[in-house]
């Protein structure tokens, strides 16, 4: 093999595995847009952000947006697979509370707490 061919070689290897410092810092970033995005700001993705009726009690708007909240990761995300998803609304109408049980391709579990606020803005801890 020539001094070329295993320089090329050499980069092709380098370049064959996407580079993220940390996964699990990753997927909290993307599961964070998933869930802020609105649902006119992608055109060609219509089923992207949440379908929220903000008119619901808070057992009811706290149960569809589990659902929801399971259906994007589920379908956006495939680095974890959801095992459960609880939730508390013990603080609306201000603010509703979701805990994420997951698991990693590696049968790691991970967990995440979504906090939904009052002004309609989703943080992942």
């Amino acid at each position: 093999m020539s001094f070329l061919d295993k320089i090329i070689h050499n980069l092709d290897e380098q370049n064959s595995k996407a580079f993220i410092e940390d996964k699990y810092k990753d997927i909290k970033n993307n599961i964070k847009a998933l869930l802020n995005t609105k649902l006119d700001d992608c055109l060609s993705i219509n089923d992207l952000g949440i379908h929220t009726d903000l008119n619901l009690s808070a057992n009811e708007l706290s149960s569809n947006m589990a659902k929801e909240i399971n259906y994007l990761i589920s379908k956006y995300e495939k680095r974890i697979k959801i095992i459960s998803i609880n939730y508390d609304y013990s603080l609306s109408p201000w603010q509703l509370n979701f805990l994420l049980k997951c698991i990693d391709d590696e049968m790691k579990e991970i967990n995440y707490e979504i906090i939904f606020k009052n002004n309609r803005y989703y943080e992942v801890f």
